[in-house]
């Protein structure tokens, strides 16, 4: 495996040594990782792995067996000084240092964190890293990746330079078995018979990625016409844009979830379609299959892996620009019904 010349070599890890993982965040992007981590977990079986985080992904990281210790570092919004301040209690409270730190963000922040961790950080190549600057931190980076690739398929390549196995894309067992009470009274309640029933989730974590609420409706009728459906919703504002979905269509609301219920939720569903990442990541995790909405960002970097799920793309000409907010706002209002009926029809009948 060829390496930047300009880095040194990193030490393997040996019987008994530590192991840390750099992802901070966002939610869907943990998921994304997820396969890494068990190949390095099965590579380095006799070495502790712990992930470094910052909140909520703390929280998502306890429903998955994927880590000996999660550490949760608040550094969101926060000045550089203060941010490296909490850094630098993490190390005191850590302080046999780590033999491995393998940063999957590729951001200076991350990379800093990472520096603190150990001395011997893998990181991304310059070229697939958003912060260039960030590579300063390690002493050792992968080849470059290309860019049209699937991003589970990047952060497996990472660890090719450690001669982890990179073919393999597993996750993480479950750490949990049973919903809470709330959600399986709900489950019990719904009955939706041997058709089972569809998610149809509401919201997304970026503006751009979030569809107007007329398509929604359509895509509820849709969905409503050959299976029973549920909304999915995840905070106060998609609460209220569920609300005027149901008014429109009487598609029944989920109750609210944390991640294990969600997980749970999802795992339960015949289907999701969902122009939200995470969720979609998720039923990737628990083999449900989905349709993907996709307009900001590319099924093909980010889209499910599994062979029944679908992907309906907007038509817009600058779609796939991956920026969070946009003057116009119109790329997912330029998705076709009938692509996401003819999406759901095949998928559907191809699960039987």
């Amino acid at each position: 495996m060829k390496t930047d010349l300009k880095k040194e070599s990193v030490a393997i890890p040996g019987p008994g040594e530590k192991i840390a993982v750099v992802r901070l965040s966002a939610l869907g992007d943990v998921i994304h990782t997820l396969p890494a981590v068990v190949q390095m977990a099965r590579a380095f079986p006799s070495c502790s792995l712990d992930w470094i985080c910052s909140p909520p992904v703390d929280k998502l990281l306890s429903v998955f067996n994927v880590a000996d210790h999660v550490y949760s570092l608040d550094l969101r919004h926060k000045p550089m000084r203060d941010a490296l301040r909490e850094v630098r209690v993490f190390r005191l409270r850590n302080r046999d240092r780590y033999s491995l730190v393998v940063d999957f963000q590729g951001l200076i922040k991350s990379a800093l964190v990472a520096r603190m961790a150990g001395r011997n950080v893998l990181g991304f190549h310059s070229q697939n890293l958003r912060e260039p600057l960030a590579s300063l931190a390690y002493r050792l980076q992968a080849d470059p990746w290309p860019g049209n690739s699937h991003v589970i398929y990047k952060n497996l390549h990472l660890l090719s330079a450690l001669g982890v196995n990179t073919n393999t894309v597993q996750y993480p067992s479950l750490s949990y078995a049973t919903p809470s009470p709330r959600l399986q009274d709900f489950l019990d309640r719904l009955s939706p018979g041997s058709a089972g029933f569809c998610l149809l989730n509401t919201g997304a974590g970026w503006p751009t990625k979030i569809p107007p609420l007329d398509l929604l409706a359509q895509i509820g009728h849709i969905v409503a016409s050959r299976v029973p459906a549920v909304l999915l919703w995840g905070n106060a504002a998609e609460l209220d844009r569920a609300r005027d979905i149901s008014n429109k269509t009487g598609i029944p609301l989920a109750p609210e979830t944390d991640f294990v219920d969600l997980v749970h939720l999802i795992r339960s569903a015949t289907c999701i379609i969902s122009a939200d990442t995470l969720a979609l990541h998720l039923a990737d995790v628990v083999d449900t299959p989905s349709v993907g909405l996709f307009a900001p960002t590319s099924p093909r970097r980010n889209g499910s892996l599994l062979p029944l799920s679908r992907a309906v793309v907007s038509t817009v000409e600058c779609r796939f620009c991956h920026r969070r907010t946009c003057n116009k706002m119109n790329c997912m209002a330029q998705i076709s019904t009938d692509s996401v009926y003819t999406a759901i029809t095949e998928m559907l009948d191809a699960s039987g």
